[in-house]
């Protein structure tokens, strides 16, 4: 199972303030649907109930990871653990499994992941509350970035990275 975070972060690894993300970037929202769409995505409760209208992303299987064993929602299949949703996964036949955060989430399974899909804000918040961890160069190469102007969908400049495990 190839295990693959997706994730937009600024400059300084910002990636919410306040339960949403500082930028507004159409390009990453249709590259996220067009990398996730029939996949299985992988959350923690928190970026579920962000989506605002408490229900599941369509189009794709949901999991989400929580040490509640009790919690529940509709169309979404709670885990307590990454081996289970790998397990699970691949009871259903998919090889990959995208990790879509929040930023407990990614601290917690980035060692774990074999690629990150990192679409770069180019700018700094100074204000934000959640954070992507930094990529240790070590541990990761950049194999192919993409940059794209601020322009009248996207707030900001960014750049589309794919970094992978060394």
């Amino acid at each position: 199972m190839e295990l693959i975070i997706i994730v937009a972060a600024t400059e300084n690894n910002v990636i919410g303030r306040n339960g949403d993300m500082p930028w507004s970037l159409s390009s990453d929202l249709r590259y996220f649907k067009n990398m996730t769409w029939g996949m299985p995505v992988l959350m923690g409760t928190n970026t579920f109930k962000s989506f605002g209208h408490g229900k599941p992303l369509p189009g794709r299987f949901n999991f989400i990871l929580s040490r509640n064993k009790d919690l529940a929602f509709d169309g979404a299949v709670v885990v307590n653990s990454l081996d289970d949703a790998i397990f699970i996964a691949k009871e259903k036949n998919y090889k990959q499994l995208y990790i879509i955060g929040g930023g407990e989430i990614y601290k917690q399974l980035l060692p774990k992941v074999d690629k990150v899909l990192l679409t770069r804000v180019h700018k700094v918040v100074e204000d934000g509350d959640t954070f992507f961890p930094e990529l240790d160069e070590k541990k990761w190469v950049l194999e192919s970035s993409q940059d794209f102007p601020k322009d009248e969908k996207n707030t900001d400049p960014y750049s589309f990275q794919v970094w992978k495990r060394k």
